[in-house]
């Protein structure tokens, strides 16, 4: 049974219990749903400059709740007296005592988010009024045991700062391949060790249109051919070029590895999109022994999207699954040596039938393997020896 589930049948019993009872001890405590709880008015005088402010700290009472129960606080700040859930901010960071803490740059993010400041220009040019309430719970059982404390008011000046990007840590390819359907667009894999960098292995056929987002969504941050800060640097499918919606499109049609690499430039993102030959190689003991990009060990490809196994391995040598016999798959187009990036920041293998990838992760488990070929798909994840 789940936690909630449990919490609920508890009070419902203690309830039951205390009802039947005449007395109610220590021993047989009555969930009670409060009201109330006061925060305590922050000793801050009028304008507190946030920009030369380290933090902020809240104090407050304990709900009463009818029995020691673990309580779990939250900070929410409002700009109107929290009027409009719109200009209401949660703050992100929770505390398990009757005090919270959050830095000065961070309440004063909160309230020009509430705000709606957008750049320097939108900042108010003197002190304003912020209001805090701070909100208690239960977690196990949130919907009855919510309840916000009274509301005090903090009188500030806001600072604006500009954001922090940080390289995506995710990539999304979408398209015609795919129906246009988030559900079925390709989660790119990152090269391991490279934050913002990432491929995938799909059939596109020639006309018809992909982008790439860092959501599995629709979210406005999908970029396409036109999109400013992207870049086209190799293209092994031909020309590519924007269709009437923006979208890339290629000349040539087929399998190809796609990637893409994300930098920072200010506070923009710029990403630089390659397209290349489908090599997919095998390495080490299961091909003789050669670590490099060998021809007479590159999968064969088969040109149609719907393949079962659209990539075949030449035959494999058998190997025992031990650090010096085990079988190893990867990518890595030419092109990556001038990048410094070896073969295994791309590598993959299988278990049970999946495809998984190294990814940013560690060295993958060795496994075993029969003499034979290697088929792959790359759309559903399977794999087999045989």
């Amino acid at each position: 049974m789940k936690k909630t589930g449990f919490f609920l049948l508890t009070i419902m019993g203690l309830a039951a219990v205390a009802t039947s009872c005449e007395e109610v001890s220590d021993e047989n405590p009555v969930f009670k749903s409060p009201t109330e709880f006061v925060l305590d008015a922050p000793a801050y005088g009028e304008a507190l400059e946030l920009a030369n402010a380290d933090s902020i700290t809240f104090t407050y009472s304990k709900p009463d709740y009818g029995f020691a129960a673990g309580v779990t606080y939250t900070l929410q700040l409002s700009t109107d007296n929290f009027q409009n859930e719109e200009t209401t901010q949660t703050y992100s960071t929770t505390s398990s005592s009757e005090k919270l803490k959050i830095a000065a740059r961070d309440f004063n993010q909160l309230a020009c988010n509430a705000l709606g400041v957008e750049d320097a220009g939108n900042i108010p040019s003197g002190a304003i009024d912020v209001q805090v309430r701070i909100t208690a719970c239960i977690s196990v059982a949130a919907e009855l045991s919510t309840v916000n404390s009274n509301v005090e008011t903090i009188n500030v000046v806001l600072f604006y700062e500009e954001p922090t990007l940080e390289q995506p840590s995710k990539m999304f390819m979408i398209g015609n391949f795919c129906g246009w359907d988030w559900g079925n667009s390709a989660n790119m894999v990152m090269v391991n060790g490279n934050p913002g960098f990432f491929w995938t292995i799909r059939y596109v056929r020639a006309g018809e249109g992909f982008k790439f987002n860092s959501d599995n969504s629709w979210s406005g941050t999908e970029f396409g051919y036109n999109t400013a800060g992207v870049t086209v640097a190799t293209s092994a499918a031909g020309t590519v070029s924007a269709d009437g919606d923006g979208n890339f499109v290629i000349e040539t049609g087929g399998w190809y590895i796609f990637t893409v690499r994300t930098s920072i430039n200010g506070q923009s993102y710029e990403y630089e999109v390659n397209i290349y030959e489908p090599n997919v190689y095998v390495y080490g003991a299961a091909a003789g022994g050669i670590w490099a990009n060998d021809d007479a060990w590159k999968f064969e490809v088969v040109d149609d999207p719907d393949a079962e196994w659209p990539f075949v391995s030449p035959k494999v040598a058998a190997t025992s699954g031990t650090d010096d016999s085990h079988l190893r798959l990867c990518i890595h187009p030419d092109e990556w040596d001038a990048l410094g990036i070896q073969w295994w920041q791309s590598e993959f293998i299988f278990y049970d039938g999946v495809i998984t990838y190294r990814a940013n992760g560690g060295d993958q488990a060795r496994i075993a393997n029969a003499e034979g070929r290697v088929y792959l798909n790359f759309v559903t994840g399977a794999a087999k020896v045989e």
